[in-house]
């Protein structure tokens, strides 16, 4: 150490000056740097508890400077024998003993200035506290005191503060005219338990009075705007719906933490739902377009793509805010002007149904609404014929009967009828359409939601079973192409394919686990995947095989005897074509599956059931989500080399297959309201298809 040197509270002081040969020297380093880090929290925050730290970080320092001093003084009494290597220089230590002897009235200045420093802080916010206080565990009140504040703020500048909480409802912002925005977050940090903190100045936006500008005084906190934007929601009406961040004088985006992406997109789910659900139920005009986003939002999450949640979720927001207007009912004469396509006078004559429907509802099991819904029910099996003359004009007679219906003809005034008897006689008689429509466009909507109207009448709900089945109605009179002779010549193949393959299940079971047992089952997996792809001449082929194999004759064919080697090699592309064939089966497998569970959430979701709504919105997408990712691991399994792309995949097919073993996806396939769901079949199957590949992939 110099001459001229003289003590200062810093560590790189320290670090530059003070002599090596001092074994204590590191620890005085240490302390310094946990001093000035006390210190700069105390600047930030001058509460008690940093003043406490500054102290015992003095005291620290006082303590080892004495230490220092001795190690020294022994040091020049008894120099080292090896000076140069001890990196002894008596000067050096002499001045450096001299320095640290006047340690203690610097650190005794730096006592008396952080204790002022408190001190004025404390006076200063001593009458605001009690206000705040007051305020931030009462809702009323912090409802009154954000809209008083935040009116001021529509006028002038003010000093801000603000703690985010996961919900927004218990997010609190302070603001103050000349209190500094260091002061108010203190404040918060004081008055509750929440962390992340940002403080700074606000101002309206001179050209949007409905935005605030929210300038930045530090580091900025991940999500401050959109959390910001939904503290003002939470206690609507207030004067700024939108808030722009600014930091170094420039305008900076809402920047999202990775790790905080999850929990920001549960907190606008758990905002917006109930607005949400209510919306679906009333329901409004633009309930398909909530449905699908949510459902969009909830796939984005499943796939960790929670970004694109939140802003679907934005998007919802800003549908229910501004709503587009309702669309205007088709007039009889628009719909009965002659359209170009089939698919337009679908379209038309769907509307027009639709438009009936609450009047239909209206006079409900009375003569004039019985009358009124065969007429429509007979419009329908003609809209299917695609004869939409005929199907019109049946829908002009319904019309026709509705307004004729006497003011008295209600259904109050008719006479009682057993509802839960009425609704069974009407889904009867539907029942034979539903099960015509199988396979055709809106068949399984329609077997579905019929599946859901049960639901409801069992809970003797029968205005919303009924609601189902005039949705079912609906479904039912879209028109219905009549198969193809070729159609009908490939459905035929498959039902006997699917014959074959039941045969030859019992022959399987007896021989399970001995080598022609396990060949036969490679052969009736792959004979499956051909006949979920149409291709029943190779799945027709297979079985023919699999027959000579019980039967002991040679199973391989004139082209197989002509180019497969003796050493029994399979060509590696055509084993590649099997493998991509395959999997995707198992993706169809899987967006099939996950379709029937989303029939399921719906069922559930109608319901009143808090818990089992949580598991339409949690649980089933939890299931989705397993099966999702178990898809994804098999797709990128991949390599040129068969043998690699067995010992790759192979690991990523058993862990897919141990997932539906899961409790979870149980539940959902043994379901008791009435919705087909079959997950563990459905893939189970196609895993099955894939795990035959394998066992050929790795033999090759």
């Amino acid at each position: 150490m110099k001459k001229s040197s003289s003590f200062q509270l810093s560590a790189s002081w320290w670090r530059a000056e003070g002599p090596e040969c001092l074994g204590s020297g590191k620890d005085l380093e240490k302390a310094l740097a946990a001093y000035e880090a006390a210190q700069k929290q105390l600047d930030k925050s001058p509460d008690a508890k940093a003043l406490d730290a500054v102290e015992r970080q003095l005291d620290e320092i006082d303590a080892l400077a004495r230490k220092l001093v001795g190690e020294a003084e022994k040091l020049l009494k008894s120099p080292p024998k090896d000076p140069k290597k001890a990196k002894f220089d008596a000067d050096e230590v002499q001045f450096t003993i001299d320095a640290l002897k006047k340690a203690g009235k610097l650190t005794d200045a730096a006592r008396q200035s952080a204790q002022k420093l408190a001190e004025a802080e404390a006076d200063e916010d001593e009458s605001d506290d009690e206000e705040d206080k007051s305020v931030l565990g009462d809702e009323k009140a912090y409802r009154a005191y954000l809209t008083r504040l935040l009116k001021m703020a529509a006028k002038d500048t003010m000093f801000y503060a603000i703690a985010l909480a996961k919900k927004p409802g218990e997010s609190r912002m302070l603001l103050h005219r000349t209190r500094s925005g260091k002061s108010l977050a203190a404040t918060l940090r004081k008055q509750t338990d929440l962390k992340k903190i940002a403080f700074g100045e606000c101002v309206a936006d001179a050209d949007d009075p409905t935005t605030l500008q929210m300038l930045i005084e530090g580091t900025p906190v991940s999500g401050l705007g959109r959390s910001t934007e939904r503290l003002f929601h939470a206690f609507k009406p207030q004067p700024f719906k939108k808030v722009v961040l600014f930091a170094g004088g420039e305008v900076i985006e809402d920047a999202i933490d990775p790790d905080d992406l999850p929990d920001e997109y549960q907190a606008i789910k758990a905002e917006l739902y109930p607005a949400l659900s209510a919306a679906v139920r009333q329901p409004v005009h633009f309930k398909d377009e909530i449905v699908e986003k949510m459902g969009l939002a909830d796939k984005a999450a499943n796939a960790k793509d929670f970004a694109e949640g939140i802003r679907l979720y934005e998007e919802l927001r800003e549908l229910l805010e501004n709503p587009p207007p309702a669309p205007t009912q088709p007039t009889q004469t628009s719909a009965r002007t002659p359209l170009q396509s089939n698919e337009d006078k679908l379209l038309a004559f769907n509307e027009r149904l639709k438009a009936l429907m609450p009047q239909l509802k209206s006079v409900a099991g009375t003569p004039a609404g019985d009358a009124a819904r065969l007429k429509l029910s007979e419009g329908g099996v003609f809209a299917r014929k695609q004869d939409f003359d005929t199907a019109n004009a049946l829908l002009d007679e319904a019309e026709q009967l509705l307004k004729s219906a006497p003011v008295g003809d209600t259904p109050q005034d008719a006479p009682k009828v057993d509802a839960s008897a009425a609704f069974n006689e009407r889904l009867k008689a539907l029942l034979p359409r539903i099960k015509d429509a199988a396979g055709q466009p809106g068949g399984e909507d329609a077997r579905l939601k019929a599946s859901e109207a049960g639901v409801f009448a069992r809970k003797q709900d029968f205005d919303q079973a009924h609601a189902l089945l005039d949705e079912v109605e609906q479904l039912l009179a879209a028109p219905v192409e009549p198969p193809a002779p070729e159609t009908r010549q490939r459905t035929d193949a498959g039902v006997e394919i699917t014959e074959r393959l039941k045969g030859l299940m019992p022959r399987l079971k007896e021989l399970a686990g001995t080598p022609q047992g396990d060949e036969l089952r490679l052969m009736l997996s792959e004979a499956g995947v051909f006949a979920r792809k149409k291709e029943f001449d190779q799945a027709g082929a297979l079985l023919d095989r699999a027959e000579q194999l019980l039967a002991g004759e040679s199973t391989a064919t004139p082209e197989e005897s002509k180019t497969t080697a003796p050493t029994g090699e399979v060509d590696p592309d055509e084993l590649r074509q099997r493998w991509d064939a395959a999997r995707k089966d198992l993706s169809v497998a899987v967006e099939r599956s996950i379709g029937q569970l989303e029939a399921l959430a719906r069922v559930l979701l109608a319901t009143e059931d808090q818990n089992l709504q949580w598991v339409a919105e949690e649980g089933i997408s939890q299931v989705a989500g397993l099966l999702r990712a178990g898809l994804s691991d098999v797709e990128r399994a991949t390599s040129k080399s068969p043998a690699t792309l067995a010992e790759r995949a192979g690991p990523a097919v058993a862990g897919f297959r141990r997932q539906l073993n899961d409790a979870r996806v149980k539940a959902c396939d043994d379901n008791e309201f009435g919705v087909t769901v079959a997950v563990a079949s459905t893939v189970g199957g196609a895993l099955t298809a894939l795990e035959s590949v394998l066992d050929s992939l790795a033999t090759a």
